[in-house]
């Protein structure tokens, strides 16, 4: 394994060169030693170490804290500071800067080699995890789904595009909010089965939803991930489905009336209806079938009532 590259930024030449040795007997490499913030920003550019340790007190127009602040905003480097100084507002203004590291001068060999080991496997770890959040939340961006998670409390911490659309919400507005006043549900049943979400605008919108908790590895409630998706073509489907079927079985129930036992008049020829109603038979004919019904005169009828006609015809 190569050894680490550590820049070295110190203003006392004895100083440097003592801390030099110490570093390249610990088995790190150490290709410069810088003077003052300003040098140091230009040795980074070329010569990317791995680690910074910067002396707070340094000459010229930038300290060590300017200078690990500038290093903090435009490099992924770690920054270890190597001071004298331990007061109370040298030590504020250095913590803002996120340091890996502060050693107090005088300091032992061992203590420095257990310092720049901490703040590498820390900021290896700290890497990686970025990484897997920005490849999460690329993944997560992708997906058709609308994705919105929360923290234990229920505080929004990530929005994908699809649920800014859904709800009317954008993630740089919804971040620390509470879930239920961006994620609006109602249930027109009392279920989870049919839910509808208002937006920020009252707009409703139909939506399945699946809730899922996130457990940490020694069982606690880290938080929770909620995918929705627009439901307005399903419940629309469901609904001609449901059309569909309630006409055929309409049809089915006209057909089983006019196929079962029908009472007729052996004298007036009406017919009873399910109703108990004795009808026309035409009336009847009418209302339990989607037959066109034509009047016209059979063969018998037109010679019973139309002798004359019938006979010139023939």
């Amino acid at each position: 394994m190569a050894s680490a590259r550590i820049l070295l930024v110190e203003d006392e030449a004895i100083v440097a060169m003592d801390i030099q040795n110490s570093l390249k007997g610990l088995g790190y490499a150490v290709p410069v030693v810088a003077s003052s913030g300003e040098e140091a920003i230009e040795e980074l550019s070329r010569t990317l170490p791995d680690l910074v340790l910067m002396d707070i007190m340094l000459q010229g127009d930038m300290d060590g804290v300017e200078a690990a602040e500038l290093i903090r905003e435009r490099f992924d480097i770690p920054v270890v500071y190597l001071t004298a100084c331990a007061d109370d507002i040298t030590l504020g203004r250095a913590k803002v800067t996120e340091p890996f590291g502060y050693i107090l001068k005088p300091f032992e060999e061992r203590m420095l080699h257990i310092t720049i080991e901490m703040s590498l496997y820390k900021h290896k770890m700290e890497r990686k995890l970025r990484e897997s959040e920005q490849w999460l939340s690329t993944v997560l961006r992708c997906i058709g789904d609308a994705v919105v998670a929360t923290d234990a409390a229920g505080h929004i911490k990530f929005m994908n595009p699809i649920a800014e659309a859904l709800t009317g919400w954008k993630q740089e507005q919804a971040l620390g909010m509470d879930l239920t006043e961006v994620f609006n549900v109602m249930s027109e049943t009392g279920s989870t089965e049919h839910l509808m979400l208002v937006a920020r605008d009252g707009t409703q919108t139909p939506i399945d939803e699946t809730t899922t908790p996130i457990w940490n590895e020694i069982g606690q409630l880290t938080g929770s991930v909620i995918v929705f998706r627009d439901a307005t073509q399903r419940t629309r489907a469901e609904a001609e489905q449901k059309l569909r079927l309630l006409q055929l079985q309409d049809a089915l129930t006209k057909v089983k009336m006019l196929g079962g036992f029908s009472p007729i008049c052996s004298s007036c020829k009406k017919i009873r209806d399910d109703e108990e109603y004795w009808k026309q038979l035409e009336a009847y004919l009418q209302k339990y079938s989607h037959a066109d019904l034509g009047h016209h005169l059979c063969p018998e009828c037109a010679q019973k009532f139309y002798s004359e006609l019938y006979e010139k015809d023939n």
